[in-house]
């Protein structure tokens, strides 16, 4: 089956920060590999193949992908990298990312 696949994902920015959603449909929590470095955020797993092939089986048709999935995109520096958080759930991977101060709103008051 087809292998390095790209998952599909959402990027969301908020007044203080990004959020992506990206699926993952079949990856186990521990197969999933997050890393932030030079302003680039990288996310890796791996849908290992659940077809066990026993004695007398004849496969007829398999569509289901495995194998493994990455995705990469570059953030720049405007991330606050100890302050980023991830979740998954039910084979979506949510990671929010808050911006550093300097990349924030700032309101100026008028004297």
């Amino acid at each position: 089956m087809a292998s390095g696949v790209v998952p599909a994902m959402d990027v969301t920015e908020r007044e203080n920060e990004y959020v992506i959603r990206m699926d993952m449909p079949g990856v186990n929590r521990e197969d999933i590999d997050i890393t932030l470095a030079e302003g680039v955020l990288t996310v890796t797993g791996e849908v290992k193949r659940q077809h066990e092939d026993k004695v007398g089986d004849r496969l007829i048709r398999e569509e289901r992908c495995y194998g493994k999935l990455s995705r990469s995109v570059r953030l720049g520096s405007h991330i606050d990298e100890k302050k980023v958080s991830a979740n998954y759930k039910d084979g979506v991977l949510e990671l929010t990312l808050p911006k550093a101060e300097e990349m924030k709103p700032k309101k100026i008051a008028i004297n």
